[in-house]
């Protein structure tokens, strides 16, 4: 093997294997993301043969076997060539990959493009390890969390458009040649304008022949809708971390399987027309039941698998799998280093592996700041283990330090996990300033074990009221004496209180105003299940899902991974960017605008083009010094849809909140 092949920091293929901590790891790609039963059967014997015993899928459909010698590298090859699973040379192998939507079918317009851009791959420049294409050309995408550098989508009306990655929109195109054809353009030009990494990092504006003016359709509802079990084509199974014993796969093979669809969510399609494994029956290193907790779950193989890795993965993932069975925890990833090879975007729960021990991260990355540091996995189970069954974590040596304590020098500042007591919490929180980081900790596995208990009860020195009820009936009676809410109907009298009540302030009653019967328009369409499209993550949080009429969706695109390039070519802000992406919810939905003047401004101009789809009602109340009253007078004097506003300064996303649970549900 020559000396280039043991270069680290680059994708690793099968020609050029990279160098880990328990031998070479060898990726095959298979032809649109399909193998024949043989060619499955082949590769299970050769991670058998030449290598660990297993076999890993990953997060671009690959194949790789882990653990194969040098010595045994050649014969390896000798067999993947045979068996047609790799190229014959590794010059063809260097040409970009193509991660295929897994569930296209013979000649729909998915299979079309991938031929076509296999046999036009000569043509392309000489382009980075890691560069990629997807091809994902179904009636809605599947492909948009999945990485690759250029992609072929659909527009919301149907059309074909090609989208550079890290740009909102994307160039509409008229057939799968003239796709085909962009598509190699834009790969020139990235090379032509000096681009050395991904898509997404180069900042120069795409080409005046590849005009970025259509969005791409809204992600299906499920994911590549492969769930685990019956599928029309076959069966889909799961694969634990995204690696399983080739023996298992072997047995899963059998007569009636035809052939095998990889796919970019550690899935397996098994085709055949009468596969049929029982849920009920061992899983054998395989997973059948939708409800596993280890789907929920991302672990890369960790040491001593990877030299990077500090620290074992795959043991604590699975026994964090056995214990949040219950559920509710959110997503959970463990990676062995801040590199977070088993997923690049942000996680509810990340444990991150450095200097043998965990940094815990929350809602990021594996490379993000984290809320607790030099933690041991003794540290980590106790996080799920009912305050009845705690005992001492040990002293300060022993334990992780949360950031916070460290930085305010405190003695206590190893003080480690929660006390089940109140009162250590409280000293905690006084001493240490920690109490809101270990409180975060918990409810980020807020699973049934982690909520019996895990801060005890204790008598407290204050009595108040605790009948939440008995607060809101009060609270409600408060305003009704004080404020001056006659001018109301008996429709709007409701959804005025519930505003003022969020704010806090009866004298907001005089500035709220409501228009076209703006409250019955939004009730109705809510009940007819209307999204409610809002523009910043605190409204959308904030609205109580039990008081929705017909589980109305609810969407923020503010944090969509289009918006920061969108921005860039609107030069506005992202608040008014995000905006653009709600064009395909738009029509009939009820908007809630808490936040950003600019988004209710860039809404207001959106709405003067005669073909933009029409909301049912605008509730406008974004808050501030700039813009503010500006935009919601504005909105008061257009003729864009029925409205909700707080005039002048006052607003927020508290009280946005408040008038849409309010118009969701009559009930106080």
């Amino acid at each position: 093997m020559s000396a280039e092949a043991r270069v680290r920091g680059w994708c690793p293929g099968a020609w050029r294997p990279m160098a880990t901590g328990d031998g070479l790891l060898v990726r095959v790609r298979p032809r649109l993301g399909r193998l024949t039963r043989a060619q499955m059967l082949a590769l299970c014997d050769a991670a058998e043969t030449w290598g660990s015993g297993l076999v890993e899928l990953t997060r671009r459909a690959n194949l790789q076997l882990r653990g194969v010698s040098e010595a045994g590298w050649p014969a390896l090859m000798a067999c993947l060539v045979e068996r047609e699973l790799v190229a014959p040379d590794a010059q063809a192998e260097r040409r970009p990959a193509l991660l295929v939507a897994p569930d296209w079918q013979p000649g729909d317009t998915t299979h079309k493009a991938a031929h076509l851009l296999e046999a036009r791959m000569a043509e392309w420049p000489t382009l980075p390890a890691k560069w990629g294409l997807a091809i994902d050309a179904g009636p809605a995408p599947v492909l948009m969390e999945a990485s690759a550098d250029l992609r072929l989508e659909r527009s919301a009306g149907g059309g074909l458009l090609v989208r550079a990655d890290g740009r909102a929109l994307g160039t509409p195109v008229g057939s799968i040649e003239a796709a085909v054809e962009l598509l190699r353009r834009l790969a020139h030009w990235f090379v032509d304008s000096g681009g050395t990494g991904r898509m997404h990092r180069l900042t120069a504006p795409l080409p005046a022949w590849a005009p970025a003016t259509m969005a791409p359709a809204g992600p299906a509802e499920s994911a590549a809708s492969l769930t685990l079990g019956d599928h029309r084509r076959g069966r889909v199974v799961g694969l634990p971390f995204g690696r399983a014993p080739a023996s298992a796969l072997r047995d899963a093979l059998g007569d009636d399987v035809n052939a095998i669809r990889v796919t970019p969510w550690r899935r397996l399609l098994l085709e055949g027309e009468n596969v049929n494994m029982s849920e009920g029956a061992p899983d054998g290193g395989l997973i059948h039941d939708a409800r596993d907790p280890r789907l929920a779950m991302d672990a890369c193989p960790g040491a001593p698998h990877c030299e990077r890795a500090s620290v074992a993965t795959l043991g604590l993932a699975q026994a964090l799998a056995e214990r949040l069975s219950g559920g509710g925890m959110g997503r959970v990833h463990v990676s062995g280093c801040a590199k977070g090879c088993a997923r690049g975007r942000p996680a509810e729960v990340c444990l991150t592996g450095r200097d043998g021990r965990f940094d815990l991260i929350l809602g990021g990355r594996a490379d993000d700041t984290p809320v607790a540091t030099g933690l041991s996995e003794a540290d980590v189970i106790a996080l799920t283990t009912p305050a009845s069954e705690r005992t001492s974590l040990g002293d300060k040596s022993e334990r992780g330090s949360y950031a916070r304590g460290e930085e305010h020098g405190s003695e206590r500042a190893g003080h480690g996990w929660p006390a089940p007591d109140l009162q250590a919490e409280r000293d905690a929180r006084a001493q240490q300033g920690v109490g809101s980081a270990q409180g975060r900790v918990h409810s980020a596995l807020a699973t049934p074990c982690c909520r019996e208990g895990f801060i005890g009860r204790k008598q407290m020195p204050h009595v108040y009221e605790t009948d939440g009820p008995a607060i809101y009936r009060e609270s409600f009676a408060t305003i009704r004496r004080e404020a001056e809410l006659a001018r109301f109907s008996p429709e709007e009298e409701p959804v005025a209180v519930r505003m003022i009540h969020a704010a806090g302030l009866v004298a907001l009653a005089a500035h709220v105003h409501f228009r076209d019967d703006v409250v019955n328009r939004a009730r109705r369409a809510l009940e007819a299940g209307a999204p409610i499209l809002c523009d910043a993550r605190m409204v959308a949080e904030g609205i109580t899902r039990q008081r929705l009429p017909a589980d109305n969706a609810i969407l923020c695109t503010l944090h969509d991974e289009r918006v920061p390039g969108l921005a860039r070519e609107m030069a506005n802000t992202r608040s008014a960017a995000a905006l653009e992406l709600w064009r395909p919810h738009l029509d009939g939905a009820v908007v809630a605008i808490g936040n950003a003047p600019t988004a209710l401004f860039h809404l207001l101009n959106m709405l003067e083009a005669p073909d933009c789809p029409r909301p049912a009602a605008i509730i406008g109340c974004p808050v501030g010094f700039v813009g503010a009253a500006e935009s919601k007078q504005a909105l008061w004097e257009s003729a864009a849809a029925p409205c909700a506003i707080v005039e002048g300064r006052l607003g927020g996303s508290a009280v946005t909140v408040a008038a849409v649970n309010a118009m969701a549900d009559r009930r106080e």
